[in-house]
């Protein structure tokens, strides 16, 4: 596991909604990395939702991931328009 504040809080809020019954998979940690691009993104637009915006705003980023840094930029298929 990485150790990280972004994978503690993770494996907090994990562990809160599944009762602590379900060990957590990387689906789980993918999902929510997925999430937090796209609050990153919608703070980048702020609160825009149109798409070219939240694009653009996802086209450099990188975020701190509950694996580590996890740059978006060089993702080709996101930017295909």
């Amino acid at each position: 596991a990485h150790a990280s504040p972004e994978n503690a809080a993770f494996l907090k809020a994990y562990g809160e909604v599944s009762g602590g019954k379900l060990a957590p998979n990387f689906m789980a940690a993918a999902a929510y990395d997925g999430m937090a691009a796209i609050y990153a993104a919608l703070k980048g637009t702020h609160g825009s939702t149109d798409g070219d915006k939240i694009l653009a705003a996802m086209k450099d980023m990188t975020i701190d991931s509950t694996r580590g840094p996890l740059p978006l930029a060089g993702a080709a298929w996101a930017w295909s328009s």
